[in-house]
């Protein structure tokens, strides 16, 4: 089945239009898009986002937090906290997480015995409120973390390098 001259110009007219909307965006990178390449790159993008998702079953402490936003955003809250050395506890989680406190709450509660997070003394500061709990990541889901990163990250140069971005 052959397409029409009409379909053919629908076609063309939306990749068109998608390349247009996206010029701005690769400007930035100094990239000039073109029909030629675009779709390549959009498999590209596809693939890793897949790749990215697919990835989790390696890491089985960071495949529970991807199966919710909030997850994820407690735990790069609480890993980006720890590596500020500033104390982070549920008070201040629900200011940062925009959910239910039960929710958090839950979170929390499944993260400590599965064993990605742990209770730690702060480590530059004494806390006056013994109620306060400072959360910390695991070594283990540390370990995850980087891994996954460094893979995403070698995986992103890949394809950086093959559209030559930079």
């Amino acid at each position: 089945m052959t397409l029409s001259e009409k379909q053919i110009n629908i076609f063309k007219k939306r990749a068109n239009n998608i390349i247009n909307n996206s010029k701005r965006d690769f400007k930035k990178l100094n990239y000039n898009l073109k029909l030629e390449t675009a779709f390549g790159l959009s498999a590209s993008f596809a693939r890793n986002n897949l790749t990215f998702i697919n990835s989790f079953k390696k890491f089985p402490l960071l495949s529970y937090f991807v199966q919710d936003p909030y997850r994820w955003n407690i735990l790069n809250y609480i890993i980006y906290f720890s590596a500020k050395k500033e104390v982070i506890y549920l008070e201040k989680l629900k200011r940062y997480i925009k959910k239910s406190d039960r929710h958090i709450e839950k979170i929390l509660n499944d993260c400590f015995k599965n064993k990605s997070f742990i209770v730690l003394d702060p480590q530059d500061k004494e806390l006056n409120n013994k109620k306060i709990i400072n959360i910390r990541p695991s070594e283990k889901l540390m370990k995850e973390f980087y891994s996954h990163n460094i893979e995403k990250y070698k995986k992103n140069i890949k394809l950086i390098k093959r559209f030559k971005f930079a």
